[in-house]
């Protein structure tokens, strides 16, 4: 399986080394960056990521396969610390690879992450190895993927004043929005749980540049998350409203991006506890609810573009989904009531199979 490049893949260090990112739940105060950093012009809309990152506060959200054959899926989780934590399930879909993340009033922070990893050097160029609990990781590579036996590390983050949990973005955001943010990052071993020495350690943070999609590979209404200077830069994360997180996009162009959905996934496999499912709507105060975004617009009024193979369906040049096309659009019967963009025919999109619109468009107008 194609190793994961999970949250924000490559850390770049004034030494120049390359790593990816992790974290851990220990219990602390709450703790926040300092400065605001430059000021930039962004819309007056406010998008809370919750709606985005968490798919449902309830209950475990859609488990989506990825191009890259991995699976990510979020599930919200019990916890005593006055956060709403949820896990991200995904990489080796075992159930033991996944982030740990917290929803507070004003910020998504990260905790740990148990995929971390680093490119090897020297006979190991081009390689993916994870991190061992050693500070000469180049000097090796284990992949504990494929069974490889290693003192492996998983990465903890905290916040500036040393609370546990990095603050990683902004919870309230608008589109065109640069922001700053810090944290440190440190090892604790797999085994154990307990802190280890490893590469790749100390303060760092990010810069990110937030812009709103309307459709992106299939999805409606998408946030990019792009990380343009400290930890990550070059990289991108996108979240769908409801459906959580649906694509990466790395330093060199890759992209990993749903491709369809699954019935089910792994929960989590916490070695350093027991993850027990559980609610954290109190948290999100209304946010994360599960649904999606509202009825696409109307389609044009007078239409002059070429008509597609599907169904006699026109072909836009403004969307990439027929499922963004206004309900009852003229011989798109995907968009009337009963068709896979209303499947419970109550005028509204959002149990729509936005999947299969975007794969059908691309097929029929790309």
């Amino acid at each position: 399986m194609t190793r994961s490049m999970s949250f924000l893949s490559t850390l770049v260090f004034a030494v120049g080394a390359l790593m990816e990112l992790s974290l851990s739940g220990c219990i602390g105060a709450l703790d926040e960056p300092s400065g605001s950093g430059e000021q930039h012009t962004f819309s007056s809309t406010t998008f809370d990521l919750a709606d985005y990152m968490i798919p449902s506060c309830a209950s475990a959200g859609p488990a989506w396969s990825m191009s890259n054959g991995e699976q990510f899926q979020v599930w919200p989780a019990s916890s005593s610390d006055g956060r709403g934590h949820f896990f991200v399930v995904k990489s080796c879909n075992d159930g033991a690879s996944f982030e740990e993340w917290s929803v507070d009033s004003q910020f998504m922070r990260l905790y740990r992450d148990t995929t971390w990893g680093f490119a090897g050097k020297g006979v190991w160029q081009g390689q993916w190895c994870d991190v061992q609990c050693r500070k000469d990781n180049y000097a090796a590579c284990a992949k504990r993927w494929l069974g490889d036996q290693a003192d492996y590390a998983f990465t903890v983050y905290r916040g500036p004043a040393g609370g546990p949990g990095g603050p990683m973005y902004r919870r309230y955001v608008h589109d065109g929005e640069v922001f700053p943010t810090s944290y440190s990052i440190s090892a604790a071993r797999r085994s154990s749980c307990g802190p280890c020495e490893a590469n790749f350690t100390g303060s760092s943070g990010h810069t990110i540049r937030v812009t709103w999609h309307a459709s992106w590979r299939g999805f409606a209404d998408v946030l990019e998350l792009h990380a343009i200077a400290g930890a990550g830069a070059g990289e991108s994360y996108l979240y769908a409203r409801g459906k959580g997180w649906i694509g990466f996009r790395g330093i060199g162009g890759g992209e990993n991006h749903a491709v369809q959905q699954s019935s089910s996934g792994p929960a989590p496999v916490d070695f350093c506890g027991t993850f027990s499912a559980g609610s954290i709507c109190n948290h999100t105060g209304g946010a994360a609810s599960g649904s999606t975004s509202p009825s696409p617009p109307s389609a044009p009024s007078s239409p002059s573009t070429p008509q597609s193979p599907q169904a006699g369906c026109p072909c836009r040049t403004d969307v990439d989904n027929y499922c963004l096309y206004g309900a009852k659009t003229s011989g798109c019967p995907m968009t009337f009531p009963g068709g896979y963009c209303d499947p419970n025919s109550d005028g509204s999109f959002a149990d729509a199979d936005w999947t299969r619109g975007y794969n059908e468009f691309t097929g029929s107008c790309s």
